[in-house]
């Protein structure tokens, strides 16, 4: 696990987690249960909300003008729903042992990739690994991103 001490981060012994381990190995993990399914439903509501009442956000040098609709940066500023959420201890006991017990939220961000998508622009992707490879992150040095490195 890691976790910060003396203002640097270190790994102690500690057994990852069940499903942070699943995080770190598959780039993903199922949290079942965590919010009941009216909850849910008043997340989407909310997310609907924000989409209808704020313009797209946009991308800088985007060259798609319908891609700004698919998603909205920063709903944990804009929903108070959303900022519960991501705050909700399920999820931080999963992404704490990994990123450290002092991560924080940079985006948040909601997308609405519909399941009949075939523009190759708008396919799900992951880039957050490859970018800590790239940067030399200890979290690269892990087996799990080992294929990234450079």
């Amino acid at each position: 696990c890691l976790h910060r001490k003396n203002g640097t981060f270190e790994f102690n012994d500690q057994p990852l987690p069940k499903f942070s381990q699943q995080l770190r190995e598959n780039g993903h993990c199922i949290l079942r249960g965590v919010f009941p399914s009216d909850e849910i439903r008043h997340f989407e509501d909310d997310i609907s909300r924000v989409f209808h009442q704020d313009p797209p956000d946009g991308r800088p040098n985007s060259y798609i003008e319908e891609g700004g609709d698919m998603f909205r940066y920063q709903m944990f500023n804009r929903s108070a729903l959303c900022q519960q959420a991501i705050a909700h201890p399920s999820i931080l006991s999963t992404v704490e042992p990994l990123l450290g017990n002092d991560c924080h939220v940079i985006s948040n961000t909601a997308w609405r990739n519909p399941p009949d998508q075939k523009s190759k622009d708008f396919y799900w992707h992951i880039d957050g690994a490859a970018c800590a490879a790239a940067q030399g992150c200890a979290l690269a040095r892990q087996p799990a991103f080992s294929g990234l490195r450079h």
